[in-house]
């Protein structure tokens, strides 16, 4: 049955039937998708009927979050009511209720279905359904090797922070310390696995390990909202050994978090002392373990502790040699806003070292010629044959230029806060050289703070 090209007599067959499916003549998604979007966009069907005709793909489609987001479009409100009434049918599978709740709460709505007795609304229902997922079957659920699948672990997880975070939800809105034994068991699961169609880019057979598991990698980061002193072992050895990054990465956020700072000094000493042999591999190089002391200075200033700030410094940067535009900008920003409202006599150091970063200095300068950013034009070379794409900076640039001067002027705002007058030269020359109008007003304003 195909959808494609609208036809009336499918759609109305469809509402009233409820597209009855069998599994041998299930589609592609790729063909349902634009089969929903055509109803979405039929312009003989009601509301209700659209509603109605795009609800039947929950039956034939095992994967709902594009079923909720094309009903979206048709009505917010009513999709949310639609996902609710899902989530709590108790013929819905585990995998679904999953989705419907990754739905519900990156749809920011806590507060559905309100009642006098429930003030938090749906956030507390899917709460009680995690927990209760987690410790009846979480760790069996969560410790396979597979495909990057929802699971109760994974979900909770993503919640706790990481790329799997939905905007809007707050981990005290699920935070229950039971859990923790089943999450300390969890950071031994395997890693995800590579699944039989990829696409065009073949990263490695079908089966075969991927090198990490990006639910498995958030669950550092819950641990250290739920103080797990008991996962201080499991999570340094992860630190010292595991082969996936973003896990030692995150493993080492978590114990600068959770652990007595005396101990979190000694983690310090023992990373900055670690042997030339102790190196993990990344795409751009071989980095030492000195690398992970960014996310533990991440840890300290978060408990305002202010000897983290050293370690914002790029030396401890895994990237430091980058001068790719986005990368560039990417590892100022994440520093800078670790210090915003940070008052401490230990900033000028970074601030300094900033405003002199050759690749930074280049950006606020809008200095194309010393930077690289790959657009999205194909260049295809005619004597190899290669299609590789487009460097342009000057678009990069144009395209990032209210990013840029949001991070100027946040660098700004912290030397003003901090009191310090050593970086106005090298705030004067950005001044006088940038190609930026809005640099130069920033630069301009600043050193005209005491009206000179």
């Amino acid at each position: 049955m195909k959808l494609h090209h609208t036809n009336r007599a499918v759609i109305a067959l469809a509402i009233a039937v409820g597209i009855a499916l069998s599994a041998s003549c299930k589609m592609k998604m790729q063909q349902s998708h634009r089969e929903m979007e055509d109803i979405v966009a039929a312009k003989d069907l009601t509301k209700d009927q659209k509603l109605a005709a795009v609800s039947a793909y929950f039956e034939r489609e095992p994967y709902w979050l594009g079923v909720l987001y094309c009903l979206e479009k048709i009505d917010k409100s009513r999709t949310c009511e639609i996902a609710v009434a899902r989530f709590r049918n108790p013929r819905t599978s585990r995998l679904h209720k999953y989705q419907l709740g990754k739905y519900l709460l990156r749809a920011q709505t806590p507060n559905l279905d309100r009642k006098p007795d429930d003030p938090e609304g749906f956030i507390t229902e899917y709460r009680s359904f995690l927990i209760d997922a987690i410790m009846n079957g979480g760790k069996e659920e969560f410790c396979v090797a597979k495909l990057g699948t929802e699971t109760a672990v994974g979900e909770y997880a993503g919640i706790g922070g990481g790329i799997n975070r939905p905007d809007g939800i707050l981990f005290s809105d699920v935070a229950d310390k039971q859990v923790i034994p089943v999450l300390v068991e969890c950071l031994s699961a395997p890693d995800h696995v590579y699944p039989e169609k990829q696409g065009c880019v073949r990263r490695g057979k079908p089966g075969d390990a991927t090198g990490r598991n990006t639910q498995r990698q958030g669950i550092p980061l819950a641990l250290a909202r739920l103080n797990a002193t008991e996962a201080i072992t499991k999570l340094r050895h992860i630190l010292l050994t595991h082969h996936d990054y973003y896990l030692r990465y995150n493993s080492a956020y978590a114990l600068s978090v959770i652990m007595p700072i005396q101990e979190v000094t000694h983690l310090e000493e023992q990373l900055l002392e670690a042997s030339p042999s102790q190196l993990f591999t990344l795409p751009n190089g071989k980095r030492t373990l000195k690398h992970f002391l960014f996310p533990i200075g991440k840890g300290l200033l978060e408990r305002g502790v202010d000897d983290g700030i050293r370690f914002m410094s790029y030396e401890y940067a895994y990237n430091s040699d980058d001068t790719s535009l986005l990368g560039v900008l990417h590892m100022a920003e994440e520093r800078v806003a670790l210090l915003k409202n940070v008052k401490s006599a230990k900033v000028e150091p970074f601030y300094s070292e900033v405003l002199t970063h050759q690749a930074l200095r280049a950006i606020f300068l809008f200095n194309a010629k010393d930077l690289s950013y790959y657009g999205d034009e194909p260049n295809f070379d005619k004597i190899t044959g290669k299609v590789e794409m487009r460097n342009m900076p000057e678009k990069g640039l144009l395209e990032n230029d209210k990013r840029i001067t949001a991070l100027y002027s946040c660098i700004l705002d912290g030397l003003k806060l901090n009191g310090i007058n050593g970086c106005d030269q090298q705030i004067e020359a950005i001044g006088l050289k940038t190609e930026s109008a809005e640099v130069r007003q920033l630069s301009h304003k600043f050193l005209d703070r005491d009206g000179r």
